[in-house]
């Protein structure tokens, strides 16, 4: 039709406008060694989602729909998600991921003799300021026992080479352990000879102790007379007839170390 302003068309077509994705995700903040993961919990728009890009903040990424991600160093991260879907809508957001540093442990021992006690005090400790404190101890001696101690004493049931393992956690839940030889070292064995005389004459005394791995080093002698002596091979006159408990104590060249 023609009318005196020109010829004319029209038509209605529909557009349809897509609503966006939303992206969200959740992760924990972990320990340094613990891989992280990435839970996607973004919501679908009006179409199904296509892809995943992730940015972990350390120079790696990712496309997989929930990755884990394993972290060389501890510290603060900026994680960023984008996801698309099909009609080629796009939603991105960010995010922050801690991970801790692990406590270090560490621990100290003295070499002991058999029968003493061998003291273990822990020198573990933590990086700040991104550490927590440390929470617990646990040791385990190679005798059997355990401790949950700061610092503690133990004795070892024989003389010989013990694994001794100290497991710290802190308060991020964070954990380290360690395992060391301690030393308990063999007793030098004290014996000896003496001379039966008559009153009145000398009574000699014998050494025949010996060390376990070591020389011997001191003597400290008790002759039940109220007499001492430091000499290895000493001799006393009794001044009356009788039984004396007489009593040798020895040191060997490791008990002089300690």
């Amino acid at each position: 039709m023609q009318d005196s302003k020109g010829c004319k068309d029209d038509t209605v077509q529909t557009v349809v406008v897509d609503t966006l994705p939303i992206a969200v995700f959740s992760v924990n903040d972990n320990c340094l060694g613990d891989s992280s993961l990435f839970t996607n919990n973004s919501q679908q728009g009006s179409n199904a989602f296509t892809g995943w890009k992730w940015k972990f903040g350390d120079g790696n990424s990712s496309s997989l729909q929930s990755p884990k991600h394993l972290y060389a160093t501890y510290g603060k991260y900026q994680v960023y998600l984008q996801v698309l879907d099909a009609n080629n809508c796009s939603a991105d957001t960010t995010d922050t991921v801690t991970i801790w540093p692990r406590p270090i442990a560490s621990f100290a021992s003295n070499t002991i003799c058999f029968r003493d006690s061998t003291n273990h005090i822990s020198q573990s400790t933590i990086t700040l300021p991104l550490g927590g404190a440390i929470t617990s101890y646990r040791w385990t001696f190679g005798g059997g026992r355990t401790s949950s101690v700061q610092q503690t004493k133990h004795v070892y049931p024989t003389a010989g080479l013990y694994t001794t393992k100290l497991h710290v956690s802190d308060l991020n839940g964070c954990t380290d352990s360690i395992s060391q030889t301690v030393v308990v070292d063999t007793l030098p064995v004290a014996l000896f000879t003496a001379d039966t005389v008559c009153f009145g004459n000398q009574t000699s005394f014998t050494d025949k102790s010996f060390g376990r791995g070591s020389i011997l080093t001191t003597w400290g002698w008790g002759f039940g007379n109220a007499q001492t002596s430091n000499l290895q091979n000493p001799t006393i006159t009794y001044t009356s007839a009788g039984s004396y408990n007489v009593k040798l104590s020895i040191t060997d060249a490791k008990d002089q170390n300690k």
